[in-house]
């Protein structure tokens, strides 16, 4: 992961990209979410617990995105076990495809 970052950072760099705003940095926003429950702790819980609850919000299919984020009608374990594999495979993967795109899109 270090050495994706190293050459994102060259080459946004090297392409002059300074003020385009891509998404491989918003999804570092979900490495901060998911990363708060590695800990497994009450720090690690509510967080978990306040961030899934925010989707609920959303008219009609609020209740569906919460079940679905957190695995089940609860934050429990195995919500904070979706979150850990969430931060471990899948946002690393994501990131890589992203990165990859990015760099096979020199427009």
């Amino acid at each position: 992961m270090v050495l994706m970052m190293i050459l994102h950072v060259f080459h946004v760099y090297l392409t002059g990209e300074f003020p385009r705003i891509h998404l491989g940095y918003r999804c570092g926003f979900g490495w901060h979410v998911t990363g708060y429950s590695l800990p497994r702790d009450q720090i690690g819980y509510w967080a978990v617990n306040i961030v899934t609850d925010v989707p609920e919000a959303i008219p009609l299919i609020g209740s569906l995105l919460v079940e679905l984020l957190r695995g089940s009608a609860s934050v429990g374990q195995s919500t904070l076990t979706l979150f850990t594999v969430y931060n471990t495979f899948g946002l690393p993967l994501l990131n890589c495809f992203i990165y990859v795109d990015a760099l096979s899109n020199d427009t």
